[in-house]
């Protein structure tokens, strides 16, 4: 079961990593069970606004305070389904970002 989970979870590093650079997020390297999200100074998204729409699609992100670097969000390795709902719901909010700084 160990050696299952850390399959999982090193696969879901790897996509999660890739899916989230991809958006133009900083995603810092982890050997953990979760990813360290940066949000980008000028992007127009904060952490704390991602973990609230993160929040409106049933997903728990948790922030980095204290000691921490600045506007980022800890976010779990779960079930695939759950991850897969992870790069949507950032997907839509960059999206979103990206509309509102168009205009």
């Amino acid at each position: 079961y160990a050696a299952m989970v850390r399959m999982h979870n090193n696969g879901w590093l790897v996509r999660l990593t890739k899916a989230l650079s991809d958006l133009g997020l900083d995603v810092l390297p982890s050997v953990a069970n979760f990813i360290l999200v940066r949000f980008k100074a000028g992007s127009g998204i904060t952490a704390e606004m991602a973990a609230q729409h993160l929040l409106r699609d049933g997903i728990i992100p948790r922030p980095v305070v204290a000691g921490g670097p600045d506007n980022c969000l800890r976010i779990s390795i779960g079930l695939d389904d759950e991850n897969e709902a992870v790069i949507r719901s950032l997907t839509r909010l960059m999206d979103q970002g990206r509309d509102h700084a168009a205009i």
